[in-house]
């Protein structure tokens, strides 16, 4: 198994160099009156962890909403269980 995972670590490293040396071109990045020269590479790997670190906080929060609202519901069921002895 860990030769697997290290295998396909050095494929993803293969192909992110790869990106990276194809699309090497600098480009402007500008909002509002911040302006910066950014390698596109770089720009579009940011974006992507941005991406992916967004969806996490997304899901986390998800995550915790439905573990409070079953933790409520298993709650009011032993409530109500609790009632009818």
């Amino acid at each position: 198994m860990k030769k697997v995972v290290l295998v396909l670590n050095i494929i993803l490293i293969v192909i992110l160099v790869m990106f990276s040396v194809q699309n090497a071109s600098s480009v402007t990045v500008k909002f509002a009156t911040w302006k910066i020269d950014v390698s596109l590479a770089l720009l579009m790997i940011l974006c992507v962890i941005a991406g992916a670190v967004i969806t996490m906080i997304f899901n986390f929060v998800s995550t915790l909403t439905k573990n409070n609202h079953n933790k409520a519901s298993k709650e009011k069921k032993e409530t109500r269980s609790g009632d009818t002895e």
